[in-house]
């Protein structure tokens, strides 16, 4: 799963004191359109940082819409690549669409990471599924998706579970005192059919997302059976919403 000229920098600075959490008219929860913004032309530019040590940035912008089985959807795209997802609310819940193909990790030695894009593995003939769920309650923890793989030599329990929190978050573009966050964990358990040990790896994108502007910050921690962990981090530098 995988995945980025402007406002002046004042504008990106939010005081924590005028910072309310954003609810529909039921009161009691987060407005997914407020916190996930879908407009055409919005643009968000992150600085990366992998564990290697190595930085870079990467600019994701909203450049159309695309319909898919009956669906409207926002197209997400990286500049410089061609990677795009497609991203749609509906009854409060953001969903993505992936097509066909399965969803995997940019190769390590690619610079243009997945700043703001889904990280998961989908088997082939799912379209879309609930990505991010606004009428969650606060602090459960949801499943998103689950399915097994057959391979030739193998097979692969997959389970994707979500889990919203809320909170602030200081990046370099300044402090969100408003963030939706959440914590989106792919699970994968992979059995083969001979002597080779099975082999686990779990995947946990965190994502802040603050009212009005979309994603300022983004961790990524995969673990791979005993390996140490790898995690990239992502933080807004600046960004561009239309009104």
């Amino acid at each position: 799963m995988k995945r980025f000229s402007f406002i002046a920098p004042a504008l990106l600075v939010l005081s924590l004191a005028g910072c309310i959490f954003d609810h529909d008219d039921s009161g009691d929860r987060l407005r997914a359109e407020r916190y996930f913004p879908l407009k055409e032309n919005t643009s968000w530019t992150y600085r990366d940082t992998y564990g290697n040590g190595l930085e870079g940035t990467s600019t994701l912008a909203i450049t159309g819409k695309k319909t898919q089985e009956g669906h409207e959807y926002a197209v997400f795209c990286v500049e410089g690549t061609e990677t795009e997802n497609y991203f749609r609310i509906e009854n409060n819940v953001v969903y993505v669409y992936m097509g066909n193909t399965a969803a995997l990790p940019l190769p390590e030695n690619s610079q243009r990471r997945r700043a703001a894009m889904p990280a998961f593995v989908m088997s082939a003939g799912e379209h879309e599924w609930p990505y991010f769920d606004f009428s969650a309650k606060i602090g459960d923890t949801w499943e998103i998706y689950r399915d097994k793989l057959s391979l030739v030599d193998a097979v692969t329990d997959v389970v994707i579970t979500g889990k919203l929190t809320t909170g602030a978050v200081e990046v370099e573009s300044g402090s969100y005192g408003d963030c939706a966050i959440f914590a989106i964990t792919t699970v994968r358990e992979t059995v083969y059919s001979d002597n080779r040990p099975a082999r686990n790896e779990k995947n946990t994108v965190t994502w802040w997302l603050a009212r009005d502007i979309g994603l300022v910050k983004q961790t990524q921690e995969i673990q791979s059976g005993d390996n140490p962990p790898e995690i990239i981090e992502s933080e807004l530098l600046y960004y561009s919403v239309p009104f």
